[in-house]
């Protein structure tokens, strides 16, 4: 039903690799503009979101655990630490501030992780159930796959930062 007040249509599927085990959610949209031209664009977002189904994966679990009690752990050293100098005194020095911004990001990256994992469920449950019947919208589950991508990546350079204080 395209007819001259179309402005824009949109078109989203998702597709499934169980070679690879991997999603990938593909969004193509059609715009037209005042002058009648048309302009297209699309988004491919390709991701894991089933997890722990192979050994390889299941590995993958035990560093996220090992990653939770070693956020856990310095949290407790960092803790003792604003005990033990007090508050003002402790975000004085830049290294201590970098430490704290760190342990911010991996509680938000644990929070992520927990949101986006109790998403995906929920989504393969409703695929399953559903079946091939109806369209299963992705889109959220991937946004937070995303989100939390790039804080493991801010992550990564917070930390190598502060190993070069070691």
């Amino acid at each position: 039903w395209i007819d001259t007040r179309t402005r824009a249509f949109f078109i989203e599927f998702v597709l499934y690799n169980p070679n690879v085990n991997m999603y990938s959610s593909v969004m193509i949209v059609f715009e037209y503009s005042s002058p009648g031209t048309l302009t297209t664009s699309f988004q491919i977002y390709t991701t894991p979101l089933s997890h722990y189904s192979t050994s390889k994966e299941i590995t993958s679990l035990v560093f996220e655990i090992v990653f939770f009690l070693l956020t856990i752990f310095v949290s407790y050293i960092e803790i003792k630490k604003i005990r033990l100098v007090g508050l003002k005194t402790y975000f004085k020095r830049f290294w201590n501030k970098l430490s704290m911004l760190m342990l911010i990001l991996c509680y938000t990256s644990m929070a992520i992780f927990i949101e986006r994992f109790r998403m995906i469920t929920h989504i393969i449950r409703q695929y399953r159930s559903d079946g091939k019947d109806s369209y299963i919208n992705f889109s959220l589950a991937i946004l937070w796959d995303c989100i939390l991508f790039y804080i493991l990546a801010f992550l990564t350079v917070i930390t190598m930062i502060k190993l070069l204080n070691l």
